[in-house]
Order: structure tokens, then sequence, then C-alpha cells
């Protein structure tokens, strides 16, 4: 079977599990941990570049306060439904439809199809990321 159930592999591939999985977890969750306490913090300790420090003030309730009394919020959500709703759904139904065909049709090149299908949907990810990145808007 693969993958081998981590029980079953060498005792030194064990801990290197155990001590990776959990250092991955944290590095993974860090970007989150930095935009939850920059949330918080005051204009001045942001602009003094204190990013990872303990924060001199907690702002809580007054940064979200203003965040949702001082700017555009509902309409910038309703943006992201009116993009993110249809999208998802039409995701779902092309996939649905594609999913059902390779499942119940069995051709010669089937398996190579899926795999297209599945490298291109990571493509494109890479894609839409690159052009975030440089800004190709």
């Amino acid at each position: 079977m693969f993958p081998t159930p981590i029980e079953r592999t060498k005792p030194s591939t064990q801990i290197l599990y155990k001590v990776a999985l959990p250092l991955s977890i944290i590095i993974w969750l860090l970007p989150l941990l930095a935009v939850a306490l920059t949330s918080i913090r005051s204009g001045v300790d942001i602009n003094s570049g204190n990013y990872w420090g303990v924060p001199t003030s907690i702002n809580f309730i007054e940064n979200y306060t203003a965040v949702f009394t001082d700017s555009p919020l509902g309409y910038y959500i309703l943006n992201s439904f009116k993009i993110t709703i249809p999208t998802v759904l039409g995701a779902l139904v092309l996939s649905s439809l594609t999913g059902f065909a390779l499942g119940v049709y069995r051709f010669k090149l089937n398996l190579i199809v899926f795999f297209i299908f599945v490298t291109g949907n990571a493509k494109w990810k890479g894609l839409k990321l690159l052009l975030i990145k440089f800004n190709f808007n």
C-alpha cells in the first residue's frame, strides 16, 4: 500500500516524521499569526517596524471598528461573492461532468486524460500566482 503507514516504517523515519510534521505546521501557520498580530497593533507599532515583537498596545476594538465603519467593506465582500460563487459553481459542474465521464467511460488514454486535468489545474494556480506577483492585471 502506498504510502506506507508511519507505524510500519523504520524508527528513524518515525522520529523524522514526528519532528518534521509539527515544525512544518508551525512554519505554515506563521503568516496567519503575523496577520492576526498585525490586526491588533497600533499604527505606531507597525510604522516602527515591530512586526514580530509583543505589541506595545492592543487596539483590537479600535482597529476592527475602523475597518467596518471607515471603509466600504460591504461593497468589497459583495464583489468577492459575485466573482467567487459563479466561479466555484462552474468549476464544480465541470469537474463533476469530467469525473463522471472519466469514471464511467473506459478508453485507452483514460488515466492520461485524468492526469492532464489534475496537472492543468495545478499549473493554472501557479500561473495565477505569477500573474499576481508580476501584476499583469
